[in-house]
């Protein structure tokens, strides 16, 4: 068990901690508390941890099979859950939530033929995906953090981060399409 691994783990766990502080400290009338920086801080502490996690991984040379599930693991779990809690706040994040939803899904299936049939390790995330989640992990932090955001502002988050995560699919597929493309053994 890893450094990195366990800071993986450690931002598993903070997912139900966050859920339960911003359900219970977030106003549906959408007024700002100093209690929000409760879920706030869990969320902000779950985004060094991931970065951190991958520096050291990559510095110490401590880069694992269970790492390369763990950590986007944490990512996928961490962003569905803030996301989905967001929306109980302000429903708009539903959407995004399906957004992510069926990016996660596409990538899975996807990852799972490529692994399967090509008899690949897990292919690593590429720069758009860590954009995208770098993006996501920011704006769902504004979102809890002042959650009377001006609706257009709030639509252009969105916007921007369903892009970001659309893209970031996109990319993905291509990846996976170039992979069956140089396989000997599909011609």
């Amino acid at each position: 068990m890893s450094i990195p691994n366990c800071l993986s783990i450690f931002r598993i766990v903070l997912i139900p901690a966050f859920a339960w502080s911003y359900l219970s400290f977030a106003d549906p009338k959408q007024t700002w508390t100093w209690w929000l920086l409760i879920p706030a801080g869990i969320l902000l502490l779950s985004g060094l941890t991931d970065a951190l996690d991958g520096f050291i991984a990559r510095k110490f040379n401590q880069i694992t099979k269970l790492g390369l599930i763990l950590d986007p693991l944490a990512d996928k779990l961490t962003l569905s859950a803030v996301c989905f809690c967001l929306g109980f706040i302000q429903p708009m994040f539903f959407i995004l939530f399906a957004v992510h939803f069926l990016k996660e899904l596409t990538m899975l299936i996807g990852g799972l033929v490529v692994v399967k049939k090509m008899k690949l390790d897990i292919i690593p995330s590429n720069f758009l995906g860590k954009a995208a989640t770098f993006v996501f992990y920011a704006f769902m932090l504004l979102a809890v953090l002042f959650p009377n955001l001006n609706i257009w502002i709030l639509v252009a988050m969105l916007a921007i981060t369903a892009v970001l995560v659309l893209s970031s699919m996109v990319m993905y597929g291509v990846t996976y399409i170039k992979i069956r493309k140089a396989d000997p053994s599909e011609k």
